[in-house]
């Protein structure tokens, strides 16, 4: 499990690793048939057309939605749309692209400094009102011991129409645990054959 972009490129060796974590927690990465997750499509399926996002409305009937999630990080195609317009992407959906749209993303929220000096919780926390996935991760706790790598160029900070919604109202800091639960149990539900 490693993303395609250099360490160089992405800022440093913690960064690689905060997008691996990423990868790991949205469950694309694990699925043994995927390019590392960057062919999943949410449910688990696979697309072979890296020349743009798939654009693929998938049923999710145990959640009564449906979603066009898609790539290692699962972009929405109206959230890698916003991404290809404000960062002037050519909006091929390669494993390179959806790399450097997830660090973009990052950098927008405020997180990618903390995540570049090890203060992965502290990152996790800004990032969380954006991607409720960085809550059910298991390795928050975790900071790699790595040198500070020099700062990207700043980039500007997407729209709110390109943002997750915030999360819900009843989430707080403290219901990691029962997040954690929710996620494994879900897990489970989805491999479980119908």
């Amino acid at each position: 499990m490693m993303a395609r972009i250099s360490a160089s490129a992405a800022g440093g060796p913690n960064v690689l690793a905060f997008l691996d974590m990423l990868a790991w927690s949205e469950g694309t990465s694990t699925i043994k048939a995927s390019d590392d997750g960057y062919n999943v499509l949410v449910g688990g399926e696979l697309f072979t057309d890296y020349s743009k996002h798939p654009r693929v409305l998938v049923p999710l009937p145990r959640y009564r939605i449906s979603s066009t999630a898609a790539g290692r990080y699962q972009y929405l195609a109206r959230t890698w749309d916003a991404i290809v317009k404000n960062y002037g992407l050519k909006g091929r959906f390669i494993p390179e692209a959806q790399d450097l749209a997830a660090i973009k993303l990052l950098a927008g929220c405020g997180a990618l400094p903390l995540i570049k000096a090890g203060l992965i919780p502290e990152a996790i926390a800004k990032v969380a009102p954006f991607a409720l996935v960085l809550l059910l991760t298991a390795c928050a706790g975790r900071s790699p011991d790595c040198a500070m790598a020099d700062q990207l160029p700043a980039i500007p900070s997407l729209p709110s129409s390109a943002r997750q919604e915030p999360l819900p109202s009843w989430c707080s800091g403290d219901c990691l645990k029962t997040l954690t639960e929710w996620r494994e149990a879900s897990r489970k539900r989805l491999s479980e054959v119908e």
